[in-house]
């Protein structure tokens, strides 16, 4: 049986195939990319897949004739996509926990999230809820990140104690007990960020009509030092490094929204559960550059 090679060819199109019969999907700021796969008898495969290499020769074959063009349909040049600006907001409240847990009930129904912006910005107005964060992103193209943060340092790794060397047995606890240093050096530092920040990048569709959004909010808070004991010594002494404790509250996904439309992106329960929980809201909005 005679054999050949398989070769991809590559095209560039605007049109998105669907499994069924139903005609294309052809989104508006969309390039897919269709990639066939050629068989090509040895003798004019062979030769081919040699001045694939030769970027002289690749671009020869693409001339009208060779091996390639006439096994690879005519590539479609897309047009130029649309160029959008992208504006978003994002805000963090705090809520009581009979507050937050009657808006949770209501927030899993489509359409929801203009009812739980009306209805946070009412618990604001009457002091009931505590605006944590208020983000914004303004005239971005495509991606964009704000932060509202603090830095914070922290040793990370240590060395064992320094002891004395040659001790006699016997005069070890003696000794040990007026040994003038007995800690562990730190070797290493950790700068750990914390404080609210959003990373959101943003695609516009249907003349602009719809949006395609990955987002990353973040409200990360430091809540105190916690000592964890390393070693004790003779006397008993239990010997400890203090190391941060945070409280991490952090929504991310992929989510297809209207433009303009607004979204409860996230809920989190506050350190203190009693103190009820923290809302992530956010609204994307797209408008045509120029």
């Amino acid at each position: 049986m005679k054999r050949g090679l398989f070769l991809p060819v590559f095209a560039f199109g605007r049109c998105l195939l669907r499994a069924d019969d139903s005609p294309p999907v052809v989104p508006d700021d969309n390039i897919i990319v269709e990639l066939q796969m050629v068989t090509l008898p040895n003798e004019a495969a062979l030769p081919l897949a040699r001045d694939l290499k030769d970027p002289k020769k690749v671009e020869a074959s693409r001339e009208p004739g060779s091996a390639a063009s006439a096994a690879a349909p005519a590539p479609v040049s897309p047009a130029p996509p649309a160029q959008w600006r992208f504006s978003a907001e994002c805000r963090m409240i705090a809520l009581p926990r009979a507050a937050g847990l009657a808006l949770l009930a209501r927030v899993a129904e489509p359409g929801s999230g203009a009812e739980a912006w009306r209805e946070t910005e009412r618990l604001l107005e009457s002091g009931e809820a505590t605006l944590a964060a208020d983000l914004g992103l303004n005239h971005f193209v495509s991606a964009a990140k704000t932060e509202s943060t603090e830095t914070l340092t922290h040793p990370t790794d240590f060395e064992s104690p320094p002891l004395p060397r040659r001790l006699p047995p016997a005069q070890a606890v003696k000794v040990m007990n007026v040994w003038p240093f007995i800690g562990a050096p730190v070797t290493a530092f950790n700068t750990e960020k914390f404080g609210q920040s959003l990373e959101l990048e943003a695609v516009a569709y249907r003349n602009g009509r719809l949006l395609q959004i990955t987002f990353h909010a973040r409200d990360l808070r430091f809540q105190s030092w916690q000592k964890f004991d390393f070693a004790e010594a003779a006397n008993g002494k239990r010997l400890s490094m203090a190391q941060p404790v945070f409280h991490n509250m952090e929504s991310r996904s992929t989510a297809s929204m209207i433009n303009g439309e607004k979204l409860v992106i996230g809920a989190h329960a506050l350190p203190n559960p009693e103190q009820g929980f923290e809302f992530f809201l956010l609204q994307v909005t797209a408008t045509p550059a120029g």
